[in-house]
């Protein structure tokens, strides 16, 4: 396993964590990835270290971050595709026994049969503006209890954070692991290069995506691993902002993007009349349905994708077995997450 510390605004959070990882014993397989500007700063606060240094500042997030990496790691020690690699933000819960705790990771991953996991805890109490991991009924195999990723939604909103902690939805510690050849799978979908020359050339234009979003919408078996130590609770100006949005008689909005895998039976339908989201999109992974809008109906299947925007009142019909991934973008007053259809 190949531990991967992003390097956040605060230097000082950055650099904690980074000790905590030395004092779990990751130092060896680890490394930083920081914008090539603040390699001196870097350097100036641990010394020498290793450190893959972006070509950009970062502009384009987690997956940009995470995908010259990865470039770099297989280019450089020549890693075969199934080697582990594990991205970490930096975040308060992040301390020794939480770092000691993902040693087990690489483990745990083997025996599950997946291709990408991300870390979680039970939360204490629903809270809007942070991300949720969405799991299926978790089942006992002969290795363990494993449950899959059915959904992960970024930056949920007031009624999304509660609806999801009522549903038992883990909170994200911001940790996210994936074999190196779903990394180079996902780069080809997003036609990013995978050798690390040519991306340098384009790294100021990547596209900015979550990484958890964007592995999820593979069609690659993601589960989610609990973490069950102390993870601390938000600050308190959390709950101002969300007083303040109650206040404003629920106008309080955030940007929001809801990603899931659906699965419906021979004539179960998906539906969203009346919706006020932005934008859907629906990308066929196996199986034949109708799109239905007002205007119009077509026939999609294996590998379409569907565009929608805000007003066409789209309807999904499955003719066979569908499976499909679904994104919903949107800021929304009234949540629509997992009140449409009658999809798993």
């Amino acid at each position: 396993m190949y531990w991967l510390l992003q390097w956040g605004n605060d230097d000082a959070a950055s650099e904690r964590v980074w000790r905590h990882m030395e004092q779990a014993g990751m130092r060896n397989s680890a490394r930083i990835v920081a914008p090539i500007d603040l390699l001196a700063s870097v350097r100036a606060r641990l010394g020498d270290v290793a450190v893959v240094a972006e070509p950009a500042p970062p502009k384009n997030g987690e997956f940009a971050a995470a995908a010259y990496a990865c470039a770099y790691l297989r280019d450089r020690l020549q890693l075969p595709p199934d080697e582990w690699v594990c991205m970490l933000q930096p975040g308060d819960g992040v301390d020794e026994t939480f770092c000691r705790s993902l040693l087990r990771l690489e483990h745990t991953l083997r025996e599950s049969t997946a291709e990408a996991a991300f870390v979680g805890v039970w939360p204490k109490r629903a809270r809007f503006g942070q991300s949720y991991i969405v799991t299926e009924r978790v089942a006992a195999t002969g290795t363990g209890i494993y449950p899959a990723v059915s959904g992960f939604v970024s930056k949920a909103s007031m009624e999304e954070a509660h609806d999801l902690f009522v549903r038992g939805a883990l909170q994200s510690c911001g940790v996210t692991a994936f074999r190196l050849g779903a990394m180079d799978e996902l780069m080809r979908a997003h036609g990013v290069p995978r050798q690390p020359e040519s991306l340098i050339r384009c790294y100021g234009s990547l596209p900015r995506l979550d990484l958890r979003q964007a592995l999820f919408q593979l069609a690659i078996r993601v589960v989610a691993v609990v973490y069950d130590g102390n993870w601390p609770e938000q600050p308190a100006i959390d709950e101002g902002r969300n007083k303040e949005g109650a206040r404003l008689g629920g106008e309080w909005r955030m940007p929001e993007v809801i990603v899931r895998r659906r699965r419906l039976f021979p004539g179960e339908a998906l539906s969203y009349p009346g919706s006020g989201f932005r934008e859907l999109s629906w990308t066929i992974v196996r199986g034949i349905g109708i799109c239905e809008t007002k205007q119009t109906a077509y026939a999609v299947g294996d590998g379409e994708i569907v565009k929608l925007g805000a007003g066409e009142e789209p309807t999904l019909l499955a003719c066979t077995p569908l499976e499909l991934i679904e994104v919903l973008t949107g800021a929304r007053r009234r949540s629509v997450y997992g009140n449409t259809g009658n999809g798993a």
